[in-house]
């Protein structure tokens, strides 16, 4: 599925294709699925061409497997001023299926100009039991603003497991667009969150919210314009360590959850930005270190202990016990 060269240069590059494959039963791949760009090898001129973005593959089957590789890769531009191709997209759904074998899979942007490099693409993973968004751009070196993969408002987000973003991944959540995720949050890169987009955390599994590991492009923060969690006794655990920070920078929603450390005793980090609203209630918080931001008053909520900058209030009502 990949261009192919032609004998004279065109204006631009030709980006990937595409491919939608429904099987009832198995699928087993032991060979290659490519939707990257087209090269810019095989003209006569390449340095004047910027790179392409890459194409979707869509494949849904009872069980997916094998050991081949499906890429969506972008392309890359030929000359040290060429923009490069975006990653595209590659969606698996397993309906009866736990996992993928050993199938390798790419959709990383172009890479010939590490200063301009291209975003990555998504990676979406759907088994029986689980769902995953997954954005990994192979460590490709470049700058924060010119590789963000963006979720604007004009695109239908549906609910998401667990979101993953790693190796140079950058996933920015777009004005007034809402993330839904029902699994685990591990930001491992970088995440930019833009004015009045939300995360919000839904489903009644049980939620680590993470970011890290030292070194990564924007230090271990998760940076949130709105956080919401409103699921009745949902549990969210956060990194026992003062190194990584939770900052919310708009709005902190959250009634009739559950907040705790990973290790018992030991504090995680929550900074709420002055001005930001807040509306907490009904939950339950043990080993928070909210210092250096707005105090956080969460009425008719537990205690459970070791909290700073937290102040417990009562209201008129019923106080619901979170465990």
């Amino acid at each position: 599925m990949a261009g192919q060269g032609l004998s004279a240069p065109p204006t631009y590059l030709s980006g990937g294709g595409a491919l939608r494959l429904s099987v009832g039963g198995t699928c087993l791949l032991d060979g290659i699925v490519c939707a990257d760009s087209m090269p810019t090898n095989g003209f006569s001129d390449p340095l004047r061409l910027p790179g392409a973005a890459g194409g979707s593959v869509w494949i849904t089957a009872a069980a997916i497997g094998g050991t081949g590789r499906i890429t969506a890769n972008g392309g890359g531009g030929g000359h040290s001023y060429s923009g490069q191709g975006g990653g595209g997209r590659i969606s698996l759904v397993a309906t009866n299926g736990y996992d993928f074998g050993s199938l390798s899979l790419s959709a990383i942007g172009g890479t010939n100009n590490p200063a301009r490099a291209g975003g990555a693409g998504t990676i979406y993973l759907q088994t029986h039991a689980a769902s995953r968004l997954l954005l990994d751009n192979s460590n490709a070196v470049a700058t924060l603003t010119l590789t963000t993969t963006l979720l604007s408002s004009n695109v239908v987000v549906e609910p998401v497991g667990h979101v993953e973003i790693r190796n140079g991944g950058i996933l920015r959540l777009g004005t007034n667009q809402t993330l839904e995720v029902r699994g685990n949050w591990t930001n491992a890169y970088a995440f930019l969150a833009d004015t009045n987009s939300t995360v919000l955390l839904a489903g009644t599994n049980p939620c680590l919210l993470t970011a890290g590991p030292i070194g990564s492009f924007r230090g271990i923060t998760n940076s949130f314009f709105a956080l919401k969690a409103e699921t009745p006794r949902k549990l969210i655990l956060f990194p026992a360590s003062s190194a990584i920070t939770n900052r919310i920078r708009g709005a902190l929603v959250l009634k009739n959850v559950s907040l705790a450390a990973t290790t018992p005793g030991v504090p995680w980090r929550l900074l709420l930005d002055a001005g930001a609203t807040q509306e907490v209630r009904s939950v339950s918080v043990r080993d928070s270190d909210a210092s250096g931001g707005q105090t956080i008053t969460a009425w008719n909520s537990l205690n459970l202990g070791n909290n700073t900058n937290w102040v417990f209030g009562r209201t008129g009502g019923t106080l619901i016990l979170i465990r």
